[in-house]
């Protein structure tokens, strides 16, 4: 019974250290350049752009165009092109995005972006090289904003 006992109490530990995490988030403006969002590609573009892109808070609320890298190259889009509103295909799209990522190599210290989508709930996972990770909540109030923003870091 003894050893029972002593299982059953180790047991909570166990989940939390391997699902709990221990990301302390904080809270932050949506336009702040601490936070991170991925837009993706609207019905309506004229861009030939197959992926997502990742954009800070204060890229995404500032003008009326959005940078990204094709390649090595910096493009320049109107942000009518992309939306914090993807549509079926946004599985797709996060991948061709971390298929940029590899081939970017040595150039990025991404490793992955992870992405899941509850409604207008939205939880970002940056993973990088190293191993950490960046977290990122925010809840979509329209094509282009977001009513509430929180980042987190992992503490490895």
């Amino acid at each position: 019974m003894h050893k029972i006992t002593n299982l059953l109490s180790i047991i909570p530990v166990l989940f939390c250290v391997t699902g709990c995490g221990n990301v302390r988030y904080e809270t932050v403006p949506p336009e702040s350049k601490q936070m991170k969002y991925l837009l993706f590609p609207s019905k309506s573009s004229r861009s030939t752009l197959n992926r997502a892109i990742l954009v800070s808070g204060e890229e995404l609320y500032a003008g009326k165009k959005i940078a990204y890298y094709a390649g090595n190259n910096e493009v320049w889009c109107d942000k009518v092109n992309f939306t914090l509103l993807p549509d079926s295909q946004q599985d797709t799209l996060v991948q061709h995005l971390n298929d940029e990522l590899v081939r970017w190599g040595k150039e990025t210290d991404y490793r992955r972006i992870e992405y899941s989508r509850e409604k207008d709930h939205i939880l970002l996972t940056i993973v990088f090289k190293s191993g950490r990770k960046a977290y990122f909540r925010y809840k979509i109030a329209g094509t282009h904003t977001v009513s509430s923003a929180e980042n987190g870091m992992d503490s490895i």
